[in-house]
């Protein structure tokens, strides 16, 4: 070893001596010695970091073998001084994250904090334990950087005798790699297997290079591709992985080459192309073991693919491998997403062995399809639980509206049982809050984001907080919170103009492309928000210039969501003509979506024959959708044709299908309330509906007019009728409409001057979109709706949307 090295060596091991004292002395002080002190002590640290970079660079100087050593021992002193700066920032500002609480207080958070002495209690004990996970977090990121360190410096030494081995004779090649082990296959295939451990993707494609130049590849049972595709794919490289599965010849692949990339497709989300390697795996008579069924089963899953998947099952009991724990959890997995909970629950019943992953698949299935009623049943019989489960079972409470329950169960997790949460459980949680309109643990796991990760937060959760923020009605932080996040991607880029689309921004999302190409580049998802954004703007010639552009500038041939976008674009501006010749001449056949943005385009235009031809398309697609129906029905009954309105209508009813109710929900003092047309099952009943018939009273003094044209009631044809009491028992439906009741609560149950924001499972009517335009106005309040379809803001007597909706 180098003297100069031990030299910095036993200076540094003194110097940390002395900060681990001074560190334990700090801590019982406080004032202005305690100031000093930690001056003195920061002072030494930076000495210290001194000290490490001498090492390090002399370490580099040495032999690879002596180096490899030394380096190691710099990892550990360089862990160390890390533990002693987290300890002096502990020491220095306590538990408290000052950064953190003026961002929770600065995102609106002060209302949510108020909601209830409980949750703001449970707040602060979360703040108090964050650190620990905090610090851990950072020492694993450190970890991964010294790994790469080392590799690239291992890397640099074989660089070094590669040059050697490529100004040596060729005819003494082989040789010259026998007086070379460290550059032999037999440890190149170990620091390859590192490499995909770690995925370090940079350093095994320079590995990659080296094995080519070097002609190691052709040595005979080197086996150095086969361990690359393996590090391919497990660094989800998967074309890589392809390319080199074909160039090995079948004889020299044995089933974990087929299961490795098996699995890479799996991962990627490519189930079509597992599935075909599934067979050809099967023509090969290669063996099928229990890592195959396990990918095929999830590409099933993913694909809802129930014949291939019940195939694979009956494979898995003629073969024995039924009792493998890890096929059945893929078995039940499969008829969990496929629906059929019968066969799940019986496959899980079966088993004789169960795990914690058993468990948690059973428990996600019967999530979907039975409710968190019986999935909490199911949750609390299991022996154990993981990070997974808890997840699982946290967002579905928060996804189906039960605020509290997964508040507390979150609390139950965190407190009780010591998890933490990492990015995965926070996207999720993030994703339930988006869906259900839960702003307030929105912006709890926000604030935990922020003091686990701090303002480097990571990628994924930092894009799952833009799309929160946007579908909750905040699209003003979320433009906040894209503009903070230091890395952006096109997912991000893409989220954030989704989020600005569904709010009618159109004209700030085109302003924002450009900025965006100058950072990523767009894909074809980018170009469905611009398309959808501009159709919910009205910008006709923008719109179009970006469809005709997608292949010809930005090389990405239009999809069938661009052709639906663009019908949907050129119909919202009368242009149904148009809009019929682009189908006829898209070269793939018209969807649902499509042709049903054609048919709503009829609705609000009053193209009734047109409206008749689609539907009858629309119906040899999807007889069951009720949707389609309901709109030529009011279509009728606009143009005057109460019978035809009456009679379609009928049909519905003869065939047994049932139009979807109408749902609203609001949100106040974090519980959420949910209403359906002409409910009275509120608690506060009595209350709403004097509220309802004086907003009715207050909105007809200011010119409100019930618009009862495409009210249609089931029944009645029009003939022989009451004219006066039939207008009067439409007019008394349009009121009980779920978003007025939603609206009456949220008067009701809040501060005067405090924004409303409703929930609705499907398009707001043109009724409600009215009133709602003149109760912003008398009441003094901002009020957001949103639909299925998009955001309506509500402010001062007019509406977001400009009334192009």
């Amino acid at each position: 070893m180098s003297e100069v090295f031990e030299g910095y060596e036993r200076q540094y091991c003194e110097l940390s001596a002395n900060l681990s004292k001074k560190c334990t002395a700090a801590g019982a002080l406080d004032g202005e010695r305690k100031k000093q002190k930690l001056s003195e002590i920061r002072t030494g640290l930076e000495d210290a970091e001194s000290l490490i970079r001498k090492m390090d660079l002399e370490a580099r100087s040495l032999q690879p073998n002596v180096k490899a050593v030394l380096l190691a021992k710099l990892r550990e002193y360089k862990s160390d001084l890390n533990n002693l700066k987290s300890e002096v920032k502990r020491i220095a500002s306590g538990n408290l994250n000052p950064a953190a609480r003026d961002e929770l207080l600065e995102s609106g958070m002060a209302d949510a904090l108020s909601a209830s002495a409980d949750q703001r209690s449970r707040l602060m004990m979360t703040t108090e334990r964050l650190n620990q996970s905090s610090d851990r977090i950072k020492d694993s990121r450190r970890t991964m950087l010294e790994t790469e360190e080392l590799g690239v410096s291992i890397l640099q030494d074989l660089h070094s005798q590669r040059q050697a081995l490529l100004h040596a004779n060729n005819t003494m090649k082989w040789p010259i790699l026998q007086a070379f082990p460290a550059f032999s296959p037999r440890y190149l295939r170990p620091f390859l297997r590192l490499c995909a451990q770690q995925s370090a993707h940079a350093i095994g494609k320079k590995l990659h290079a080296l094995i080519l130049t070097t002609g190691l590849y052709t040595t005979q049972h080197s086996f150095l591709l086969n361990t690359l595709l393996h590090f391919y794919a497990s660094c989800g490289n998967t074309p890589s992985a392809r390319k080199l599965f074909d160039e090995i010849p079948l004889s020299s692949k044995d089933t974990a080459d087929w299961t490795a990339l098996m699995s890479s497709f799996s991962r990627q989300n490519m189930p079509r192309e597992a599935l075909c390697l599934f067979a050809q795996m099967h023509q090969n008579i290669v063996e099928i073991d229990d890592v195959a069924m396990i990918c095929l089963f999830s590409a099933c899953a993913w694909l809802r693919d129930l014949e291939v998947g019940s195939q694979g099952h009956g494979f898995v009991v003629k073969t024995g491998l039924k009792g493998r724990t890890k096929v059945s959890n893929g078995v039940m997995d499969m008829y969990g997403k496929c629906g059929l909970v019968g066969e799940m629950k019986r496959v899980f019943s079966e088993m004789k062995e169960k795990n914690v992953v058993s468990w948690t698949v059973f428990l996600d299935g019967v999530l979907k399809w039975e409710g968190v009623k019986s999935g909490r049943l199911v949750f609390d019989d299991m022996p154990e639980r993981n990070e997974v489960a808890w997840t699982i079972m946290i967002v579905s409470y928060v996804g189906s509206g039960f605020c509290k329950e997964g508040f507390s169960l979150l609390s139950e997790m965190m407190f009780h049982w010591q998890f933490k949460l990492n990015y995965i459980t926070l996207c999720s949680l993030l994703s339930a809050c988006a869906q259900s309109g839960d702003v307030m643990m929105g912006r709890w796991v926000h604030v935990y984001g922020l003091k686990v990760m701090g303002m480097e937060m990571d990628i994924m959760v930092g894009t799952a907080l833009v799309d929160m923020y946007a579908k909750c009605g905040r699209i003003d932080t979320a433009v906040k919170v894209f503009d903070c996040m230091p890395r952006r991607n096109v997912v991000a880029w893409n989220a954030m103009l989704s989020g600005l689309a569904m709010h009618g921004r159109g004209r700030v999302v085109v302003d924002m492309f450009p900025r965006m190409i100058e950072e990523v580049r767009p894909d074809d998802l980018t170009f469905i928000a611009i398309l959808s954004a501009c159709s919910h703007s009205g910008l006709i010639d923008e719109g179009s210039y970006y469809f005709e552009s997608l292949e010809s500038v930005y090389g990405i041939p239009p999809k069938i969501d661009h052709y639906a976008c663009m019908v949907d674009l050129l119909g919202r501006a009368g242009r149904l003509e148009e809009a019929e010749t682009l189908i006829k001449q898209m070269p793939i056949a018209p969807n649902e979506v499509v042709l049903g943005s054609l048919l709503g385009s009829c609705s609000a235009h009053g193209k009734l024959q047109l409206g008749e031809r689609v539907l009858q398309r629309l119906i040899e697609m999807d007889p069951l959708n009720t949707e389609y129906h309901i709109l030529l029905s009011n279509m009728y009954a606009l143009a005057g044709k109460r019978n035809k309105a009456n009679a379609l209508r009928k049909v519905l009813k003869v065939k047994g299908i049932r139009k979807v109710p109408g749902m609203s929900s609001i949100y106040v003092d974090g519980q959420l309330h949910q209403f359906s047309a002409g409910d009275k099952s509120h608690p506060r009943t009595r209350e709403i509906y004097p509220t309802l018939y004086d907003m009715i009273q207050r909105l007809r003094s200011a010119g409100y007019v019930p618009n009862t044209a495409s009210q249609v009631l089931s029944g009645t044809d029009g003939v022989g009728d009451n004219v006066g009491e039939l207008l009067e028992e439409k007019e008394q439906a349009l009121f009980l409409h779920s978003e007025k009741l939603a609206v009456c609560f949220g008067l009701l149950s809040t501060k005067p001057g405090t924004r409303l924001y409703i929930f609705k499972n499907l398009r707001i009517c043109q009724d409600c979109h009215a009133a709602f335009k003149i109760v912003s106005k008398i009441y003094n309040r901002e009020i957001v709706v949103r639909d299925r379809n998009r955001f309506h803001c509500f402010k001062q007597g007019s509406c977001s949307c400009s009334d192009f909706w």
